[in-house]
């Protein structure tokens, strides 16, 4: 009879195999890890994908296509405290109007129109930023050697036969005890109203103005 085959020495208390446990615990979080980061990529891209089939929608069907109404109102509502330098608006990604080198004056307060003009139904996301300088006098003239950016998001849907009006309003929100920078503040105002419909001569829906 041969000789009994040697034996791998194991450690008093522990079973072969028994060391890979952890191992193979932590290769299996990786790879959740890893698929969960796959998602959340295939999640923007699809979401970007849909922004520009938008797009191309509206590139191949042309805006006059579009039964629905859109106006986009900036109204400037910052406190003394700020001056508006520059601000720029895109609408689900594509830039509908920018503007710099402000005055910085009291006069770009108020309103002011930004788009109005055709919009396809769905949902959409417009980006605002705007860029204000401090503004003090006195013992407070170095604050207009500070500059603040503001960027902020607003989704809103759009439906056929409707016209739609976003304000948006940048404000000076707080106290006089608010830190400057945490004063900065955009919200949102949309209506709705009813349009009329009517069929050019290739019968594409178009509107015809807001219903009395």
């Amino acid at each position: 009879m041969g000789a009994p085959p040697p034996t791998t020495p194991t450690s008093p208390g522990t079973t072969p195999g028994a060391a890979t446990a952890p191992k193979t615990q932590q290769s299996y979080a990786v790879k959740l890890r890893q698929m969960a980061e796959r998602v959340s990529t295939l999640k923007e891209l699809v979401s970007q994908t849909k922004i520009r089939l938008n797009l191309l929608k509206e590139s191949v069907l042309g805006q006059t296509t579009a039964a629905s109404e859109l106006v986009i109102i900036q109204d400037n509502r910052m406190g003394s405290s700020f001056r508006l330098l520059a601000y720029r608006y895109l609408l689900d990604g594509k830039q509908l109007e920018a503007k710099s080198d402000l005055s910085g004056k009291a006069s770009e307060k108020g309103t002011r129109s930004i788009y109005a003009g055709p919009a396809l139904d769905g949902v959409h996301i417009l980006t605002v930023e705007y860029v204000y300088r401090g503004h003090g006098f006195g013992v407070f003239s170095y604050l207009r050697g500070y500059r603040y950016r503001i960027r902020s998001s607003y989704r809103f849907k759009v439906t056929v036969g409707t016209g739609t009006t976003v304000r948006v309003i940048p404000f000076e929100r707080g106290s006089a005890f608010t830190p400057l920078k945490q004063r900065l503040s955009v919200k949102y105002e949309k209506k709705t109203s009813t349009l009329s419909l009517k069929r050019d001569k290739k019968g594409r829906v178009k509107a015809a103005g807001s219903k009395k």
